[in-house]
């Protein structure tokens, strides 16, 4: 019975440490409170330059963001919670989309709205490994609610910098799809926050789409723009 008891404990202790860790992470990908995030979205087929989008996220506590895609005068993308919205100009009303779908190559419309990890899935260590030199912590992150953008994410997070390095992506029927490197790393205001994603389909390395973070500022709107019946009349 006591080792039992000791096995719970330490394994509370043990899950309660890696969600610390994982709190800690998100903080490279979000500025303040309420920011505007500039970045673009280039995809890359056989190391060509085959498509890209500018686009301005606005960002309000954990789970409101506000998408406005500049290449596409006038269309919006809102995500409040799990909730997710595409508005086109000159339409009474948005069309709901979900997290998953693809913005464009292999970024998903939830990787640009979504900041916060830690709000949506739970961690748990997975193993520890090395990538490229840094030694790094390796959660296991599993969904909160079907509405996640993705089931189960495998995460590396440097073990001194608290900052991630890589993710492994998987489908709901476990089958790993896509990874990410966190790179390009920037300190801003004393904050130290991620510069590019790089993303790569599973058994395509020659395809990539690299999400560019060009600048984060300080910046509030107000509430009426997150609310998806207000979209057509938002002016940014």
């Amino acid at each position: 019975m006591k080792i039992l008891m000791y096995l719970l404990i330490a394994s509370g202790l043990f899950a309660q440490s890696a969600e610390e860790i994982l709190k800690k992470s998100d903080r490279s990908r979000s500025f303040t409170n309420e920011s505007k995030i500039e970045l673009t979205v280039e995809n890359y087929k056989d190391d060509v330059l085959d498509s890209s989008e500018r686009m301005v996220v606005y960002n309000k506590g954990k789970n409101k963001s506000l998408i406005k895609l500049t290449d596409r005068k006038g269309q919006l993308v809102l995500m409040v919670a799990k909730n997710m919205w595409i508005y086109f100009p000159n339409t009474r009303k948005p069309m709901r989309i979900t997290p998953f779908q693809r913005l464009l190559g292999q970024a998903s419309n939830g990787d640009i709205a979504s900041l916060s990890y830690a709000d949506d899935y739970n961690a748990i260590f997975l193993k520890e490994e090395t990538i490229n030199g840094e030694p790094c912590h390796v959660l296991e992150l599993s969904a909160k609610s079907k509405a996640s953008t993705y089931r189960k994410i495998h995460y590396w997070i440097s073990k001194k910098k608290q900052l991630p390095v890589k993710a492994d992506y998987f489908m709901i029927s476990g089958k790993h799809f896509k990874t990410a490197y966190f790179e390009d790393y920037q300190t801003i205001d004393g904050r130290t926050l991620v510069g590019a994603i790089r993303f790569f389909k599973v058994g395509q390395p020659q395809n990539v789409t690299i999400m560019k973070f060009l600048s984060f500022t300080e910046k509030s709107l107000p509430n009426k723009f997150y609310n998806k019946n207000y979209l057509r009349n938002v002016k940014l």
